[in-house]
């Protein structure tokens, strides 16, 4: 794996820092959903991400600077985690919340000066984080059976599809030759125009991948399939935190787990945390495993219907093999995918391809679309979307350094252009460029003799 180079890494490294800061503020502002505020955070952290990916200047060429940034940015995420809900004004409530974290912050860089504690506290932290999120699955689990007004007993409509999914997986039954019950009720702004049969049922199954079915029945048998969710995002996070050890990756990976969104995304059962546990394992095996790298890549693929588009930016990741782990990881896909789709083509097809395309135009996305239907009454088409992410390909293609951090921080510059452009756009969407941002920084830098794990 060919390392970025010292001169550029760490300024690259903070631009991308500070992207991954500006679209978690975005997403956090109204709930992944649009606003002009939210807007405004994402545009910045579109231009923070171009300056990671291609214009790495204006910021300072310095470890401790990144270092810094890191901290600070964790810093205010676990304040917006901690801050108390009610009683007192928002903005009283996130600065005493942010005083606490800034101590807590300050005790911590100081008790790590010693190897052994400096050692302990990201595992710490991250056995913490994962038996936070089981208990937060088992509280919302009995929430969703207790309360009547949750229909199945589900928050929402990918909720019924994954415990659907997995429900008749177990039962070997092809999740995809089924119709899904709609649980939100009417089709706009869901779905569109007649989706909704009189029987009430939508006219498709399953509508992701196969393999984020298999990685969740775990989770299933276990009582509730989010139990693998948080398995996947506390794996990510070992994974950036691992893939090249250093300081810079422990911050980075705490960053990743601090993501304010994260509860709402692991509630509402959005499966973006299976793609991001195999971005994880791709960085790994780059660094750590090489000859394993088809193996992870075809499983990123086979996680998620979008992950698809990474494969043009595969030179950057692995210049000098990249034609043979092309191959290899669509082998892999394939055969992840495919049992499953030839059972029931017709279904199959349904389901994850053709609903993608008849999805409606929403106008509480985040996206410049709804700007432009705001301001003139008419929707352009998602054509835009695609057109932003082919350019941000090509370019990252031309123009990014050919190293693992240039295919994160390109790859997210890509696919910022196609959401933001694009006529669907929300929190778990967001959550995929907002990892690649963080996976560029995880795997920035090397340890030095001073920060060695």
């Amino acid at each position: 794996m060919t390392p970025s180079s010292s001169f550029s890494a760490p300024r690259r490294a903070i631009w991308a820092t500070l992207a991954a800061f500006f679209l978690a503020l975005a997403i956090q502002d109204n709930g992944g959903e649009y606003s002009p505020i939210a807007l405004a955070w994402l545009s910045l952290a579109i231009v923070a991400a171009l300056g990671a990916a291609f214009a790495p200047v204006g910021v300072p060429d310095s470890r401790r600077a990144l270092h810094a940034t890191l901290a600070a940015c964790a810093t205010i995420f676990a304040a917006l985690w901690l801050r108390p809900l009610g009683g007192v004004p928002p903005w009283i409530a996130f600065l005493v919340s942010l005083g606490a974290c800034t101590l807590v912050a300050a005790m911590v860089a100081r008790l790590s000066r010693f190897p052994l504690l400096r050692r302990l506290f990201f595992p710490l932290f991250l056995g913490l984080y994962a038996l936070m999120g089981v208990s937060t699955v088992r509280e919302a689990r009995h929430f969703e059976q207790t309360l009547p007004r949750f229909q199945f007993q589900v928050r929402n409509d990918v909720q019924i599809f994954a415990q659907e999914g997995a429900r008749l997986l177990s039962a070997g039954q092809n999740p995809y030759s089924v119709r899904m019950p709609n649980v939100l009720g009417g089709d706009l702004p869901y779905y569109y125009e007649g989706a909704t049969g009189k029987d009430g049922k939508l006219p498709f199954g399953y509508p992701y991948l196969p393999l984020s079915l298999y990685f969740s029945l775990p989770g299933h048998w276990l009582g509730d399939f989010r139990f693998a969710h948080v398995f996947a995002l506390a794996g990510a996070a070992w994974f950036l935190a691992t893939a090249r050890p250093s300081l810079t990756s422990q911050l980075a990976a705490t960053l990743f787990l601090l993501f304010p969104p994260t509860i709402f995304v692991l509630l509402l059962s959005w499966i973006e945390p299976v793609s991001l546990f195999f971005l994880g394992a791709t960085l790994w095996c780059a660094f750590r495993a090489p000859r394993w790298l088809f193996l992870a890549l075809g499983c990123l693929l086979a996680s998620k219907q979008y992950t698809v588009f990474l494969l043009a930016l595969l030179p950057l990741l692995a210049p000098e093999k990249w034609r043979s782990v092309l191959w290899q990881s669509l082998v892999v896909a394939a055969a992840l995918t495919l049992p499953l789709a030839l059972w029931d083509w017709e279904g199959f097809s349904r389901s994850v391809l053709e609903i993608q395309f008849k999805q409606p135009f929403r106008t509480d996305s985040l996206s410049y679309l709804v700007t432009y239907f705001e301001a003139t009454g008419r929707q352009l088409s998602p054509f835009w979307g695609f057109a932003a992410l082919l350019a941000g390909l090509a370019v990252g293609l031309r123009r990014a350094p050919r190293d693992a951090m240039g295919w994160c921080s390109a790859g997210a510059v890509a696919y910022l252009g196609f959401f933001a452009f694009n006529k669907q756009a929300f929190a778990n969407y967001y959550f995929w460029p907002f990892a690649l941002l963080v996976g560029a920084v995880a795997i920035a830098l090397p340890a030095n003799d001073e920060e060695a794990l």
